[in-house]
Protein backbone atom coordinates (compact mmCIF):
# COMPACT_ATOMS: atom_id res chain seq x y z
CA UNK A 1 0.00 0.00 0.00
CA UNK A 2 1.11 3.62 -1.01
CA UNK A 3 2.58 5.62 2.12
CA UNK A 4 -0.77 7.45 4.32
CA UNK A 5 -2.86 4.70 3.12
CA UNK A 6 -4.56 2.71 6.10
CA UNK A 7 -4.64 -1.11 5.91
CA UNK A 8 -7.40 -2.99 7.60
CA UNK A 9 -6.11 -6.02 9.91
CA UNK A 10 -7.59 -8.11 11.92
CA UNK A 11 -9.37 -7.05 15.28
CA UNK A 12 -6.13 -7.34 17.53
CA UNK A 13 -6.72 -4.24 19.66
CA UNK A 14 -10.84 -3.90 19.72
CA UNK A 15 -11.30 -4.99 23.20
CA UNK A 16 -7.94 -2.88 24.19
CA UNK A 17 -8.78 0.45 23.14
CA UNK A 18 -5.10 1.76 23.42
CA UNK A 19 -2.96 2.98 20.30
CA UNK A 20 0.17 0.63 19.19
CA UNK A 21 3.22 1.30 16.77
CA UNK A 22 4.87 -1.62 14.48
CA UNK A 23 7.26 -1.83 11.99
CA UNK A 24 5.76 -1.78 8.35
CA UNK A 25 7.40 -4.25 5.57
CA UNK A 26 9.94 -1.68 4.74
CA UNK A 27 11.17 -1.16 8.50
CA UNK A 28 9.30 2.48 8.89
CA UNK A 29 7.16 2.51 11.91
CA UNK A 30 3.07 2.10 11.10
CA UNK A 31 0.90 3.57 13.88
CA UNK A 32 -2.23 1.22 14.53
CA UNK A 33 -5.92 3.06 15.41
CA UNK A 34 -8.68 1.52 16.97
CA UNK A 35 -12.07 2.90 14.96
CA UNK A 36 -15.34 1.08 16.19
CA UNK A 37 -13.63 -2.15 16.34
CA UNK A 38 -11.44 -2.54 12.93
CA UNK A 39 -8.19 -1.73 13.60
CA UNK A 40 -6.18 -0.01 11.03
CA UNK A 41 -2.34 0.44 10.35
CA UNK A 42 -1.21 3.43 8.85
CA UNK A 43 1.80 4.15 6.92
CA UNK A 44 3.87 7.25 7.55
CA UNK A 45 3.48 9.83 4.75
CA UNK A 46 7.39 10.58 4.02
CA UNK A 47 9.85 7.98 4.48
CA UNK A 48 13.42 8.38 6.32
CA UNK A 49 15.47 10.29 4.13
CA UNK A 50 18.85 9.64 5.64
CA UNK A 51 18.85 5.54 4.77
CA UNK A 52 20.50 4.55 1.32
CA UNK A 53 17.49 3.18 -0.21
CA UNK A 54 16.80 1.74 -4.23
CA UNK A 55 13.72 2.46 -5.07
CA UNK A 56 14.01 1.53 -8.68
CA UNK A 57 16.07 0.26 -11.84
CA UNK A 58 15.62 0.98 -15.46
CA UNK A 59 15.52 -1.25 -17.50
CA UNK A 60 13.82 -4.08 -15.70
CA UNK A 61 15.33 -6.73 -17.95
CA UNK A 62 18.10 -6.99 -20.77
CA UNK A 63 19.92 -9.79 -22.93
CA UNK A 64 21.89 -11.98 -20.74
CA UNK A 65 25.44 -10.79 -22.89
CA UNK A 66 24.94 -7.87 -20.51
CA UNK A 67 26.89 -4.49 -21.41
CA UNK A 68 24.03 -2.42 -21.68
CA UNK A 69 23.39 0.65 -18.76
CA UNK A 70 21.33 0.00 -15.89
CA UNK A 71 20.22 3.22 -13.98
CA UNK A 72 19.29 2.57 -10.63
CA UNK A 73 17.02 5.13 -8.70
CA UNK A 74 16.88 5.62 -4.63
CA UNK A 75 18.16 8.15 -2.25
CA UNK A 76 21.44 8.23 -0.52
CA UNK A 77 23.21 5.96 -2.91
CA UNK A 78 26.25 8.03 -2.17
CA UNK A 79 27.71 10.91 -0.99
CA UNK A 80 29.75 14.08 -2.52
CA UNK A 81 32.27 13.28 -4.78
CA UNK A 82 31.66 9.09 -3.58
CA UNK A 83 31.37 6.47 -6.05
CA UNK A 84 28.77 3.28 -4.69
CA UNK A 85 29.89 -0.18 -4.80
CA UNK A 86 27.12 -2.18 -6.86
CA UNK A 87 26.53 -5.57 -7.66
CA UNK A 88 23.82 -7.16 -10.71
CA UNK A 89 23.05 -10.74 -9.49
CA UNK A 90 26.39 -10.25 -6.94
CA UNK A 91 28.63 -9.19 -9.89
CA UNK A 92 30.45 -6.00 -9.06
CA UNK A 93 29.38 -3.66 -12.10
CA UNK A 94 31.48 -0.48 -12.91
CA UNK A 95 29.84 2.72 -12.27
CA UNK A 96 29.53 4.66 -15.39
CA UNK A 97 27.83 7.84 -13.96
CA UNK A 98 25.92 9.60 -10.95
CA UNK A 99 24.02 12.25 -10.56
CA UNK A 100 22.31 14.05 -7.49
CA UNK A 101 18.14 15.79 -8.47
CA UNK A 102 15.13 16.81 -6.50
CA UNK A 103 12.53 14.16 -7.47
CA UNK A 104 8.49 15.05 -7.82
CA UNK A 105 8.06 15.70 -4.76
CA UNK A 106 10.88 18.37 -3.91
CA UNK A 107 13.26 15.45 -1.77
CA UNK A 108 16.69 15.24 -2.90
CA UNK A 109 17.09 12.00 -4.76
CA UNK A 110 20.12 10.02 -6.97
CA UNK A 111 20.46 7.64 -9.35
CA UNK A 112 23.70 5.42 -10.50
CA UNK A 113 24.26 4.21 -14.04
CA UNK A 114 26.48 1.27 -14.48
CA UNK A 115 27.25 -1.56 -17.13
CA UNK A 116 25.50 -4.81 -16.70
CA UNK A 117 27.48 -7.83 -16.07
CA UNK A 118 26.41 -10.77 -18.47
CA UNK A 119 24.37 -13.36 -16.15
CA UNK A 120 21.16 -15.44 -16.55
CA UNK A 121 17.74 -15.41 -14.66
CA UNK A 122 16.19 -13.08 -12.78
CA UNK A 123 18.89 -11.59 -10.14
CA UNK A 124 19.06 -8.93 -7.43
CA UNK A 125 20.60 -5.11 -7.54
CA UNK A 126 22.48 -4.18 -4.68
CA UNK A 127 24.09 -0.92 -3.94
CA UNK A 128 26.56 0.17 -1.18
CA UNK A 129 27.75 2.83 0.05
CA UNK A 130 29.98 3.79 3.33
CA UNK A 131 29.07 0.63 5.11
CA UNK A 132 25.54 1.26 4.64
CA UNK A 133 23.59 -0.98 1.27
CA UNK A 134 20.32 -1.58 0.06
CA UNK A 135 19.17 -4.73 -2.24
CA UNK A 136 16.03 -4.10 -5.14
CA UNK A 137 15.29 -8.25 -5.00
CA UNK A 138 14.38 -9.56 -8.47
CA UNK A 139 15.42 -5.96 -9.66
CA UNK A 140 16.95 -6.96 -13.35
CA UNK A 141 15.83 -10.07 -15.14
CA UNK A 142 18.11 -11.53 -18.09
CA UNK A 143 16.51 -12.27 -21.56
CA UNK A 144 17.43 -15.46 -23.49
CA UNK A 145 18.05 -14.43 -26.80
CA UNK A 146 17.73 -10.79 -26.58
CA UNK A 147 20.43 -8.37 -28.16
CA UNK A 148 21.28 -4.88 -26.90
CA UNK A 149 20.39 -2.16 -29.37
CA UNK A 150 22.95 0.28 -27.51
CA UNK A 151 25.31 2.06 -30.48
CA UNK A 152 23.38 1.72 -33.38
CA UNK A 153 22.27 5.13 -33.59
CA UNK A 154 18.04 5.26 -34.87
CA UNK A 155 15.50 3.03 -34.55
CA UNK A 156 12.55 2.93 -36.73
CA UNK A 157 10.12 0.81 -35.26
CA UNK A 158 7.48 -0.33 -38.95
CA UNK A 159 4.58 -2.58 -39.00
CA UNK A 160 4.35 -3.06 -34.88
CA UNK A 161 1.25 -3.76 -33.53
CA UNK A 162 -0.13 -3.33 -29.65
CA UNK A 163 0.86 -6.95 -29.51
CA UNK A 164 4.36 -6.38 -30.08
CA UNK A 165 6.76 -6.85 -27.02
CA UNK A 166 9.55 -4.49 -27.47
CA UNK A 167 12.35 -3.58 -24.74
CA UNK A 168 14.63 -0.71 -26.21
CA UNK A 169 18.23 -0.60 -24.11
CA UNK A 170 19.60 2.92 -23.77
CA UNK A 171 22.70 5.03 -22.52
Amino acid sequence: EGAGEMDEFPNVLANEGGLDVTQGPDGTLWVARNDGGTVFYQAPDEEATDLLKVKSVFPRRGPESGGGLLTIYGQKLFGPGGTPAVSVGGTPCTVNSTKTYIDVNGREAQWVKVILPSATGTVDVTVSYNDKSSTFSGGYRYITGQQSLLGIGKIYLVGADSDTDISLLQD
